[in-house]
C-alpha cells in the first residue's frame, strides 16, 4: 500500500517525463483494484452499509478509495496545465476510471450505467482551463466522444457547466469559457439515427422504447465534485434524449457573450452541424433575428440558417425578404463574405412562387449597386440577375427589346428612353417601390463600364435567354483586380500585335527629336 502512496508523491515531481510515467502506473493499479472490487463506487465511511468502517477489510477499502479520489484531484490539475501529453493522459485515465467503475456495477448485477462521477470535473477544467490546447481536443474527439455515452455525457456536463459560468456574470473569463466550450461543441458529432447508438464506453441496459427518462438531478456548484451517490443514468439508447441535451447544451452556449471571432465561426456552421440536430430549431428564432439586427457579415450567415428553419421547419416568418431587402445596400459590397451573400440570395430567390414585384425589386436593387460596385461584387451581381430573369420569367418585361421572330434573339431596344425611373430605391416595401414597372436601363451604362470584364458581363443580356444559358455563380466568386491582369496575362494571342506600320531605320534617329538639336553619329 504505501507503494501507491509513493507513486502518488510521484505525480508531483518535477521531470514531467517521471509524472506522465506514475499517472500510467497508478492508472494500470487502480484499474486492476477496482476491476476486483478493493475499491467501491462509495466508499465504507460515506454507505456503512457496504461495509463497516471498523472492519479491516472497510478500512483498507475506505483509504484505497481516498487515493482514487486524490489522484483524481491530481489529474484535473493536469487538465489544466499546457503540457499537451500529459493532458491527454489525465484525461484517459478519467474516463478509465468511468469505465471501471461502470464494469464494477456490471460485476455486482446492478443496472450498469455511466457514473459520470469524474468526468464532470474534467469538462469544468477544459471549459475554464487557460491552456487548453487543440491535441487534448483532438484526443477527446477521436478516442473518447466516437461513445455515445460519453457524447451524451458530454453535452450534459457542459450545459450545466454553460449555465453556472452565465449565472456568475464574470465578463474577465468571459470570452476564455466561451472559447474553450466552442472547441468541445464543435468536435461533437451527432448519430444519424437511433438505431447507430451500439458503441458505449459502458454498455448500457436495453431499455423499452416506452420508457421514462431518467431524472436529471442538480450538481453542486460550491465543490467541483458530484456526491458519491452517483445520479440516475440517462437513456444513452435513446436519439431523442440525445437530441435533447445537444439542443439545451447549444442553447445555453449561444445565450452567452460570444467574441465576434466565434461568432462567426458559429453562424457558419450553424445550418449544417447543429440545425439538424436539434429537437426543435425553431428556438433559434429570436437568437437569429438579433444576428441580424447586427448586419453584415453575421447578418449574411444569420439569415442562411433562417431560410432553413422556414423551408425545412415550417417556420413563419413573413419579414424574411424585406430584411434580405435591406441588406442590399452599398455597405454589403465591403463585407468577407459577399460571395457567400449573392451565392445565398441565388438560393433565396430561386423558388417559382415568389411574386414577380418581388424578385424585380431584388434586380433594380443589385443593379442600382453594380453602378458604384467594385468590380468583383459586380462580377457576381450580373450573372445572378441574368439567372434571376431565366428563372422567374415574367419579370423579363424589365428588359427593353424587340422580338426577333426568326432567332427569337432578345435585344435590348436602343430607341427606347426613359424620362423618369418609376422605380424609388429608397422605399422598403418591396411592392411600393414599384420595380416592377420600371426598366434595366443602368445595364446600357453597365456595358460601358471602365472595366472590360464588367463591360462584357453586362452585354450577356443580348443573349438569348434559357435555363441552359443559366451562369454558376461560382465561376465567378473571388474576381479581384489582380485575378482579372493575370487573367488577362496568361491570355494566348492568335496572332502578333502590330506595333507600327512603318519600319523605323534605326533605333534612335533625328525624326523622333523634332526641334532639339541632338547630334547623331
Amino acid at each position: 500500500m504505501n507503494l501507491i502512496l509513493n507513486v502518488v508523491d510521484y505525480c508531483n515531481h518535477k521531470d514531467s517525463m517521471v509524472v506522465f510515467a506514475a499517472v500510467k502506473a497508478l492508472e494500470r493499479i487502480f484499474g486492476k483494484l477496482i476491476a476486483e472490487n478493493e475499491v467501491l463506487l462509495e466508499s465504507p465511511e460515506e454507505n456503512p452499509k457496504k461495509q463497516k468502517a471498523d472492519n479491516p477489510k472497510g478500512i483498507v477499502k475506505d483509504w484505497l478509495f481516498q487515493q482514487v479520489e486524490r489522484f483524481h484531484n491530481l489529474l484535473i490539475q493536469f487538465l489544466s496545465t499546457d503540457n499537451s501529453p500529459l493532458q491527454i493522459a489525465a484525461l484517459g485515465c478519467i474516463l478509465s476510471l468511468e469505465e471501471k467503475f461502470g464494469s464494477q456495477v456490471h460485476s455486482n448485477k446492478e443496472t450498469p450505467f455511466f457514473t459520470n462521477r469524474y468526468y464532470h470535473s474534467a469538462i469544468h477544467a477544459l471549459v475554464t482551463s487557460k491552456a487548453l490546447t487543440e491535441p487534448i481536443i483532438d484526443s477527446l474527439r477521436d478516442k473518447y466522444l466516437i461513445y455515445d455515452d460519453v457524447r451524451v455525457y458530454t453535452l450534459i456536463n457542459l450545459e450545466r457547466e454553460l449555465r453556472e459560468i452565465s449565472s456568475k456574470q464574470d465578463p474577465k473569463n468571459n470570452n476564455l469559457h466561451s472559447e474553450n466550450a466552442y472547441l468541445i461543441l464543435r468536435s461533437i458529432s451527432m448519430p444519424p439515427s437511433e438505431q447507430s447508438l451500439t458503441h458505449f464506453l459502458v454498455e448500457p441496459p436495453k431499455l423499452p422504447p416506452d420508457a421514462p427518462d431518467a431524472p436529471e438531478q442538480p450538481l453542486p456548484s460550491k465543490k467541483r465534485k458530484l456526491s458519491l451517490r452517483a445520479p440516475p443514468p440517462v437513456r444513452v439508447r435513446s436519439l431523442a434524449e440525445h437530441k435533447k441535451h445537444f439542443q439545451n447544451c447549444w442553447m445555453e452556449f449561444l445565450r452567452m457573450d460570444l467574441s465576434q471571432e466565434v461568432l462567426q465561426l458559429v453562424l457558419g456552421t450553424l445550418h449544417e452541424k447543429v440545425i439538424p440536430f436539434m429537437a426543435n430549431p425553431n428556438v433559434l428564432m429570436d437568437w437569429l433575428m438579433v444576428c441580424v439586427s447586427l448586419g453584415g457579415e453575421y447578418a449574411i450567415l444569420a439569415m442562411h440558417s433562417l431560410f432553413l428553419l422556414i423551408t425545412k421547419h415550417n417556420l413563419e416568418y413573413p419579414r424574411f425578404y424585406p430584411k434580405l431587402y435591406e441588406l442590399l445596400e452599398a455597405k454589403i459590397l465591403d463585407v468577407p463574405y459577399v460571395s457567400k451573400f449573392f451565392s445565398l440570395t441565388e438560393i433565396f430567390l430561386k423558388s417559382p412562387l415568389l411574386p414577380s414585384y418581388m424578385v424585380a425589386a431584388f434586380i433594380k436593387r443589385m443593379l442600382r449597386l453594380c453602378l458604384i460596385s467594385p468590380t468583383s461584387p459586380a462580377l457576381m451581381m450580373l450573372p445572378l440577375i441574368y439567372n434571376l430573369l431565366i428563372n422567374h420569367p415574367t419579370t423579363q418585361v424589365l428588359i427593353h427589346r424587340t422580338m426577333d421572330k426568326k432567332d427569337g434573339v432578345l435585344q435590348l431596344d436602343t430607341q427606347f428612353k426613359i424620362q423618369e425611373d418609376p422605380y424609388d430605391p429608397n422605399e422598403t416595401d418591396l411592392h411600393k417601390c414599384n420595380a416592377i414597372n420600371s426598366s434595366l436601363w443602368e445595364l446600357k451604362l453597365l456595358m460601358n463600364h471602365s472595366v472590360p470584364q464588367v463591360a462584357s458581363a453586362a452585354k450577356i443580356f443580348k443573349n438569348k435567354m434559357s435555363r441552359k444559358t443559366e451562369y454558376n455563380l461560382k465561376d465567378f466568386e473571388n474576381k479581384t483586380y489582380q485575378t482579372i491582369f493575370e487573367e488577362e496575362v496568361k491570355r494566348k494571342v492568335k496572332r502578333g500585335i502590330p506595333l507600327t506600320f512603318q519600319e523605323a531605320p534605326r533605333f534612335l534617329s533625328s525624326q523622333n527629336f523634332v526641334g532639339w538639336s541632338v547630334p547623331f553619329k
